[in-house]
């Protein structure tokens, strides 16, 4: 019997699998346990690159090195992912990491590929950086790309993902979403059966319910992933496992057991090279001592990792171990000191916009400059604190900011600012929403690991019952397999699809929403425009005393003022707001009004008698077979805006309307629209309306030998 080749070809590759297999887990095994010996060996010959060569100049590069073009690209991106891992001294003789990025975009040539690049734009944005939300962003569109892709090179691919979305969103304070991916990751560790890269994962676990103060879980997950890694010893991976173990006893106050295995792992990541770990570790006994109250050891042991990343250019530990300094060094009433690494601490997270970490620092601020007496910058600390986790919308970090404003308001002598500000603590703690809701995953934990029982057994079954049954029908199971994959492949590609038709659906509605408002903007009128199917007016408002407002107020209060006025404007019959820039928007109105009752309507609701405005019909032809393009129609506006306000103010607010007459042919919309309106109206086929001398209308550059009458 035949076999057809449709699926002959999927079974080859099936048996040809392990061989491929062997190398990419070695190989990510390697550089998570050394990789500055990984390093040395991928970086052979790389010194002939510039960054700048084509995709055929490192074909060519790939041959004289005996390469295919699959393991020229890994080769690429395995030293492009080595540079960013610590401890790694890296060359100067081939391409930076950007250079790198760039060839790899250029030499992918398959859906698996350019997955990987876009993972390590992800990573390049996360750690070298420190733009966790774009790092995350590169993360999901590699994710997206890999989701099907078959064998252990797709598993591998997962896994590094999976393990870094779930570090990130715990930067982020995203927890369920890191959760999910951590569990992903521990899925994926299991179908690689790979016991570092399963311990590796069940430790990252650990981590994430030791930081949910879930140390009966952390504890669990630890003791799992020590049990994996004793199994093939690697003294990074023990190291490792030494550390998790070292903060979780710490959290559970088992004071020695977190000692024990601290210095454990310090002798760990000293004997690999692992300086930027050691310091954290350093921090952590720091910790140890500190939650005793022996701040001295304690500031022994946070310079001690100071000095490390120093040296290292950790720039984040370097921050991170300041904010702890600082807090040492209040504890023993050092206030000088103390404020001194706080201060220092506030300008990196600002500088690197790292909103997370300023939540907690300037919260320490604040109340360090309680303690030392320094009322009003507390205050200031506080005020900004709370409004970092209120952007973050983090309720507990929130309240702790408000209660440290009341103590500053108090300490200054305002008592209603401060009872006001308890009230809000008050209302803020007994909203139903604010409420802790019970997780399914605590209440679930029981029966999942009862399924994994049942599905680890079926699996034993499933493979006694195989062994059985090779000899008698290998092909057609074979055959079944793949069919059933495709199968599950083409279902799940469905849903896929239609899910991202959903997501692509909300993002296009985001899209037009202003950023700093979150009201209609840009996009919607243009929409507005394109789909209007009666008669309507489209006016251009300037609010004079408020361009720039976000200079003189700030962007906070700016942004609500604003927001209030295209509120107003929208509770007005028949109009509707768009924001355009702060101090501008635009209005349509619909049917057609007269030019001074329209704006006397909105400065009156705006309470602005300062406003310009620029008015014109729509549609501005009366032919309905000929369209004048939205963005036509905007800039007509534009130039009617123009010239309303080069009015002179006279206490009253300035407009200017274009009316084209019935006659007016539809050349004149058309570029360059200024040059060809000004023509149109010397000429009488576009009528001025103007709320005040029309020989006092300075027109734009196109427009200034334009006559001023009718």
């Amino acid at each position: 019997m035949k076999i057809p080749a449709l699926l002959l070809a999927p079974l080859l590759l099936l048996f040809s699998l392990p061989s491929v297999a062997i190398d990419l887990i070695n190989d990510e095994v390697r550089s998570r346990e050394n990789p500055r010996a990984l390093y040395s060996q991928v970086n052979e010959n790389l010194h002939h690159l510039t960054g700048n060569e084509s995709k055929a100049e490192l074909s060519t590069l790939a041959m004289e090195l005996g390469l295919s073009q699959a393991e020229m690209f890994h080769k690429l991106q395995l030293t492009l992912r080595l540079n960013m891992e610590p401890g790694v001294e890296i060359s100067d003789r081939h391409p930076d990491n950007d250079a790198l990025l760039n060839l790899l975009d250029t030499y992918a040539n398959s859906r698996y590929q350019q997955a990987v690049t876009l993972m390590l734009k992800g990573r390049v944005q996360g750690r070298n950086k420190i733009q966790y939300q774009k790092a995350i962003a590169f993360y999901t569109q590699a994710q997206d790309l890999v989701r099907h892709e078959p064998g252990v090179q797709g598993l591998v691919l997962k896994y590094i993902i999976y393990d870094h979305l779930g570090s990130l969103n715990q930067l982020i304070r995203q927890y369920a979403t890191a959760l999910s991916h951590l569990k992903e990751l521990q899925e994926v560790s299991i179908k690689l059966n790979n016991n570092y890269l399963r311990a590796h994962a069940e430790a990252s676990l650990g981590v994430y319910y030791n930081k949910r103060r879930d140390q009966g879980r952390a504890l669990e997950h630890f003791t799992q992933a020590l049990r994996l890694a004793n199994r093939e010893p690697q003294p990074q991976l023990l190291a490792m496992m030494n550390f998790n173990l070292a903060k979780v006893h710490r959290d559970m106050q088992h004071w020695q057991d977190a000692l024990t295995h601290a210095h454990d792992a310090a002798k760990g990541f000293e004997l690999t090279g692992n300086y930027p770990y050691l310091s954290n570790t350093m921090t952590v006994i720091a910790m140890t001592y500190g939650e005793q109250e022996n701040w001295h050891k304690a500031i022994d042991y946070y310079l001690n990792a100071h000095q490390i990343d120093v040296r290292e250019g950790n720039r984040i530990s370097q921050a991170l171990n300041m904010h702890n300094l600082g807090e040492a060094y209040s504890k023993l009433a050092d206030f000088a000191n103390a404020l001194t690494y706080l201060d220092s601490a506030n300008q990196f997270f600002r500088e690197k916009q790292l909103n997370h970490y300023l939540v907690y620092n300037e919260a320490l601020l604040a109340e360090v400059n309680l303690d030392a007496g320094h009322f009003e910058r507390a205050l200031y600390h506080a005020s900004e604190s709370r409004n970092y986790a209120h952007a973050k919308k983090l309720l507990p970090e929130q309240i702790d900011a408000m209660m440290l404003q009341a103590a500053a308001y108090s300490a200054i002598g305002d008592k209603d600012k401060a009872f006001e500000t308890q009230k809000a603590v008050i209302e803020l703690k007994v909203l139903p929403g604010n409420k802790p809701q019970p997780t399914a995953t605590e209440d679930g934990a029981l029966s999942q690991q009862q399924l994994k029982l049942a599905l680890s057994n079926r699996d034993i079954k499933i493979d006694q019952l195989t062994e059985k049954q090779r000899l008698q029908s290998r092909v057609v199971i074979g055959g079944a397999v793949v069919l059933v994959l495709l199968l599950i492949s083409l279902l799940y590609l469905h849903q896929s699809r239609r899910q991202l038709k959903l997501e692509t659906s909300k993002l296009m509605d985001e899209l037009k929403q202003d950023c700093n408002t979150d009201h209609p903007g840009n996009r919607a009128l243009m929409e507005a425009l394109a789909l209007r199917d009666t008669h309507a007016t489209l006016i251009l408002l300037e609010l004079s005393e408020h361009v720039y407002p976000e200079l003189a107020k700030g962007q906070y209060l700016a942004c609500a003022e604003y927001r209030h006025q295209l509120s107003a404007i929208e509770e007005i019959s028949s109009m509707r707001s768009f924001a355009l820039t702060p101090g501008l928007m635009a209005v349509l109105v619909e049917g057609h009004y007269s030019d001074n009752a329209l704006v006397a309507q909105l400065s009156e609701r705006l309470k602005l008698p300062s406003l310009s405005a620029g008015i014109i019909p729509l549609p501005l032809l009366q032919t309905e077979e000929i369209v004048v393009e939205p963005e036509i129609q905007f800039e007509t506006a534009q130039m009617a805006l123009s010239a309303a306000r080069s009015l002179p103010f006279d206490g009253k607010p300035r407009f200017v309307g274009l009316y084209p007459l019935d006659f007016a042919p539809s050349v004149i919309f058309a570029h360059p629209l200024y040059l060809k309106l000004d023509k149109s109206i010397q000429r009488g086929l576009i009528r001025v309306s103007c709320s005040g001398d029309k020989t006092a209308i300075q027109w734009p550059e196109f427009c200034q030998s334009a006559s001023h009458e009718d």
